[in-house]
């Protein structure tokens, strides 16, 4: 959460294949603190690689996961009214996994995606 990852190219008449990883068995120190790798994809190709501290996540999963009561894409549920917009978007399709996909992966999802999405025009 609370990571922004700038698009400026985007025109709204155009649908855009977004993916993020977060891979926790890949971690790495910067500035003395403890990151895990983070990727974000846009139509299969990497277009920002950086990290989420490692120390937040763990608490999240430790003491929040379990009780949160919906997911939103939008706007932030850090607040209470979730005021914090990040994008009018629609969304298709939604996928979590339990593992960070490969590069491979992500190129097929998204392949499959774009030949779903043209075949329904």
């Amino acid at each position: 959460w609370n990571i922004h990852y700038p698009i400026t190219d985007y025109t709204p008449d155009k649908e855009l294949y977004v993916t993020i990883t977060l891979d926790t068995s890949n971690s790495f120190i910067k500035d003395g603190v403890e990151y895990y790798k983070q990727t974000f994809y846009r139509d299969g190709e990497v277009l920002y690689e950086g990290g989420y501290n490692k120390k937040q996540w763990d608490a999240f999963l430790h003491n929040d996961l379990n009780s949160l009561q919906y997911f939103c894409i939008g706007r932030s549920s850090m607040s209470g009214e979730g005021w914090w917009h990040y994008s009018k978007m629609n969304a298709y399709t939604l996928r979590l996994y339990s593992q960070a996909l490969s590069r491979e992966q992500i190129q097929e999802n998204y392949e499959k995606s774009k030949l779903y999405h043209e075949s329904l025009q």
